[in-house]
């Protein structure tokens, strides 16, 4: 398989691995301030974790639940999922016991990867009646004594301790997946009856990714700030187009931290729906109101600039010398 050629996710990840060699493929706070993980980095923790997880138990065709918000860890654990063959299942962090607990057992999840206490509590309050339920990893580093639970970073460095370069074996492992294969089981809301299953191929996915792909011209320059739920497909498989470019991959903090994480990361594209826009002009202007009189003004001069220069944006036409001096 060529570098720039997939029809699966694992080969996906993969080929794109091999195709951008970048400092920065995922961008994430950690003390204070963004760092970048580099993509021969991601390679070797992905296949680390690929490795952890199968000597866990889990197998190709195997289920493993991911119960986190969007973080650099959810996608690093996706990745060493579809490498082994197996098929995961994301799990809204929002979600409560009895939710959790049917699409865990509804599943047949050998394994749950969650992000924080709070997340890991849920499922050790339900994990007694799943009997399938092998393993739990969790991202966050959380006291774990009594709970049978695992550090997820503890997995991925005593499988780097155990083996200096796991790439290789989990290389070969991802390009054997088939694109007929299962990828992920996304679970419906439930607000009709019980969550509903439903499966996606390999096959489904790439075929919307190659779509992206014979769209949008993103380059590696371009910086996706990833801030949709990874636990619906539509970011999801956004992601994955993002990656197959080279394009980086941010991830906010928080919610309530976006705005701020906004303004440090300056991303390029991200997908958004009405009501994230209208939270975001909710804070800015509410902003714009405490400030003082003059840089009221000031914001107000600037909005009407810029509207006044965007149908020429749009319409790739050179905007006239007094409009491109005032917006300099």
């Amino acid at each position: 398989m060529g570098s720039a050629e997939f029809n699966t996710l694992s080969g996906l990840f993969v080929a794109a691995v091999e195709q951008y060699s970048k400092p920065d493929a995922f961008l994430f706070k950690a003390a204070g301030k963004y760092q970048g993980l580099a993509s021969a980095e991601a390679m070797r923790q992905v296949a680390a974790l690929a490795q952890g997880l199968e000597r866990l138990g889990l197998q190709r065709g195997d289920r493993v639940a991911i119960l986190s918000e969007n973080r650099l860890e959810w996608a690093l654990t996706d990745y060493a999922a579809l490498g082994l063959g197996a098929i995961d299942v994301p799990i809204y962090p929002t979600l409560l016991e009895p939710d959790i607990e049917y699409i865990l057992r509804d599943s047949g999840a050998k394994g749950a990867v969650v992000s924080t206490e709070t997340q890991l509590q849920k499922v050790l309050k339900v994990r007694r009646r799943l009997p399938e339920l092998g393993f739990i990893l969790s991202m966050d580093q959380v006291d774990f004594a009594g709970s049978g639970a695992q550090h997820w970073h503890d997995v991925v460095k005593d499988e780097l301790d155990r083996f200096a370069d796991p790439v290789s074996t989990f290389r070969t492992k991802a390009l054997e997946v088939r694109p007929e294969e299962t990828a992920t089981l996304l679970y419906t809301s439930g607000t009709t009856g019980e969550p509903k299953g439903v499966i996606l191929t390999h096959a489904n996915i790439v075929s919307n990714v190659q779509a992206c792909r014979n769209i949008f011209a993103f380059v590696p320059e371009d910086i996706g700030f990833s801030i949709l739920p990874l636990s619906h497909v539509f970011e999801r498989m956004l992601d994955y187009f993002y990656f197959s470019r080279g394009v980086s991959i941010a991830y906010p903090e928080s919610p309530d931290a976006m705005p701020q994480n906004l303004l440090e990361v300056r991303p390029t594209v991200m997908a958004v729906v009405p009501r994230v826009l209208e939270r975001i002009h909710e804070r800015v202007m509410e902003a714009v109101r405490q400030a003082a009189a003059a840089r009221q003004k000031m914001f107000h001069w600037t909005v009407k600039v810029c509207q006044r220069r965007l149908p020429y944006l749009l319409g790739k036409r050179t905007p006239p010398l007094a409009l491109r001096l005032q917006h300099a």
